[in-house]
């Protein structure tokens, strides 16, 4: 999703290998990526043009399935997240605070 080239792709797949510390539980994670139409949503208090992202991710040995989210700049740039690291932990809802924020801010 680099340089904002959206349109290049509707959906991406993805496969990776998660290795615990030891080496001893490697695991296949899976994710899907796809791209919503551009919108306009507040962020750190003042509204931004981006484009949502929806991760569906899973893990099939542990059968554990999540969609993660990532509001993306025309840019490119992760302006805003709400996922989900792996099973049990919690979900995290993160704002990334940088020059891409504050440059492209427009008021309410």
């Amino acid at each position: 999703f680099k340089r904002g080239n959206f349109d290049d792709f509707t959906t991406r797949s993805v496969q990776w290998r998660l290795t615990e510390r030891s080496g001893q539980l490697p695991l296949r994670a899976l994710s899907r990526y796809t791209i919503e139409r551009p919108t306009t949503v507040p962020i750190a208090g003042a509204l931004h043009h981006v484009r949502q992202i929806s991760e569906d991710w899973w893990i099939p040995e542990l059968g554990w399935r999540e969609t993660n989210y990532y509001w993306v700049n025309t840019q490119g740039i992760v302006l805003m997240s709400e996922q989900s690291l792996y099973p049990g932990f919690p979900r995290l809802h993160t704002t990334f605070w940088s020059s891409a924020l504050v440059s492209t801010t427009h008021e309410e």
